[in-house]
């Protein structure tokens, strides 16, 4: 596929120490229904090839974290899948999958902060009324 392998020459000139990508559906839904094998089947050996850390999607309308996963299985190696949840006003419920670590699926605008530093990637997302959705850290 093009984009995947212009991802992977434009990732191979990428120096830094955490790599995120921001894209639109996620292989890891929160919802049978709202799901992408292709998604998965294209972009999942992609990531685990470059060593993608954080991958941020939309679609789905509900706010998902996956465990870390490589090669579809949890592996404190892998890339962390983040469902962003919504902003506006359309919301879809989340149905629990065993590769969920935390989930969000109340008909509530969520938004997210992501801060990088020596750490590592501190991802904290809040409903709109300020209560703590979810919170973690990437580490290597």
């Amino acid at each position: 596929m093009e984009q995947a392998e212009w991802l992977k020459t434009d990732v191979a000139k990428v120096k830094k120490k955490w790599m995120i990508v921001i894209y639109h559906r996620s292989p890891y839904h929160s919802n049978p229904t709202s799901g992408s094998e292709r998604v998965k089947e294209v972009w999942t050996p992609v990531f685990d090839d470059l060593g993608i850390d954080l991958a941020i999607s939309g679609h789905d309308h509900s706010y998902v974290r996956t465990f870390p996963l490589k090669n579809g299985v949890v592996d404190q190696t892998g890339t962390t899948y983040m469902i962003a949840g919504s902003t506006g006003q359309k919301f879809y419920g989340a149905t629990l999958q065993p590769y969920m670590d935390a989930f969000f699926d109340e008909k509530t605008q969520v938004y997210t902060r992501v801060l990088i530093n020596k750490e590592g990637i501190h991802i904290l997302a809040k409903a709109r009324d300020g209560r703590i959705v979810d919170q973690f850290l990437i580490e290597k």
